[in-house]
C-alpha cells in the first residue's frame, strides 16, 4: 500500500532529525530537500528517506564537494540516507551539468521537494535545470563511458570464457547489459527514473535499439528465469557491443580530434 507524503508535523520532525545527523544548525542551512519516491508520495513500507542538506556558503575548491551522512540513522523505523552539500557542490553534484548523469538528472530533479528554505530561491535554481533538454553533447556524455565499459567488460568476459565457470563471468555480462541499456537510453533521449524500472523504460520507449535487444539483454544480464549457456552469453554480448560500435560511429563520428584515444578504441577494437 502506498503512503501519503509526510504531514507538516512529521515533516518538521524529519527536518530536525536530518539536521542533527548532519550536525548543521538551521541558521546555516539554505535548503533541506526530500528526494525519491517519498517526495512523490509513492513510497512503500521499507522505503528510505532520501534527503539532501545544503549549507550556506562554499568550502572552496579544495574543500569537500559532497559527503554522505555518517552515520545514517532511522527515523520512524525507516533508514535516512542523503548528502550534505555546500552551495558549490549543490550546483555541481545535485543540479549537475553536461555529464554522464544527465540520463537520470531531470527525472530526479522533478521529484525533489523542498522541506526547508526559501521556496522562491529554490524555484529560481530548479527552473532552468528542469528546462534543459537532451542534445548531442549530453547524449555523447552518456554514450562514451557506457561504450568503454561494454568493451572493457567484454574483454574480461572473453578472457574467462575458456576457464571453468565462475560467478565473475556472469557479473561481467550484467555490466555489459546495464551499459548497453544506458547507451540505448541516451541515443533515444530517455529520462530514466530509477535502477528498478530503467530496463522497462528502455524496452518500452527506445526506437533506436539493437535487433532482438530484449532477448539479448536478458541473456547477457541474467535478468531471466532461464539458465544461461556461456556461449550464448558471449555471442549476445558481442552482438550488443558490435551494434553499439556501429551506432557510435554513425551518430557521433568522425569524432572530436581532441578525444583521439576514444575514437581509436571505437575504430580499432573489434570482436
Amino acid at each position: 500500500m502506498k503512503n501519503k507524503r509526510p504531514s507538516v508535523a512529521h515533516q518538521q520532525e524529519l527536518i530536525d532529525y536530518v539536521l542533527e545527523l548532519s550536525s548543521v544548525k538551521r541558521k546555516d542551512v539554505r535548503f533541506v530537500i526530500l528526494d525519491g519516491s517519498t517526495a512523490e508520495g509513492k513510497d512503500r513500507r521499507y522505503s528510505d528517506y532520501d534527503v539532501s542538506v545544503v549549507k550556506k556558503g562554499s568550502s572552496g575548491p579544495k574543500g569537500p564537494v559532497q559527503s554522505l551522512y555518517a552515520p545514517t540513522g532511522l527515523f520512524r523505523g525507516r533508514m535516512v540516507t542523503g548528502w550534505l552539500l555546500d552551495d558549490e557542490s549543490f550546483k555541481r553534484y545535485y543540479i549537475g551539468t553536461d555529464d554522464e548523469q544527465f540520463v537520470w538528472r531531470r527525472r530526479q530533479l522533478r521529484k525533489a521537494r523542498l522541506l526547508f528554505g526559501d521556496i522562491k530561491c529554490f524555484d529560481r535554481i530548479m527552473r532552468p535545470a528542469l528546462a534543459r533538454r537532451w542534445n548531442r553533447k549530453r547524449q555523447f556524455a552518456v554514450v562514451r563511458p557506457s561504450y568503454v565499459e561494454m568493451v572493457e567488460y567484454l574483454g574480461k568476459m572473453l578472457n574467462k570464457s575458456a576457464q571453468a565457470a565462475t560467478p565473475e563471468f556472469f557479473q561481467d555480462g550484467f555490466v555489459i547489459a546495464t551499459h548497453a541499456a544506458l547507451l540505448v537510453a541516451a541515443l533515444n533521449r530517455i529520462d530514466l527514473d530509477s535502477d528498478r524500472v530503467m530496463y522497462q523504460q528502455v524496452f518500452a520507449r527506445a526506437k533506436v535499439r539493437p535487433p532482438n535487444f530484449e532477448r539479448d539483454f536478458k541473456t547477457v544480464s541474467g535478468l531471466t528465469a532461464s539458465p544461461r549457456e556461456r556461449k550464448a552469453v558471449v555471442a549476445a554480448s558481442k552482438r550488443l557491443v558490435r551494434w553499439a560500435r556501429e551506432r557510435v560511429i554513425e551518430s557521433f563520428g568522425p569524432g572530436d580530434p581532441k578525444d583521439r584515444g576514444f575514437w581509436q578504441l571505437v575504430r580499432g577494437m573489434r570482436f
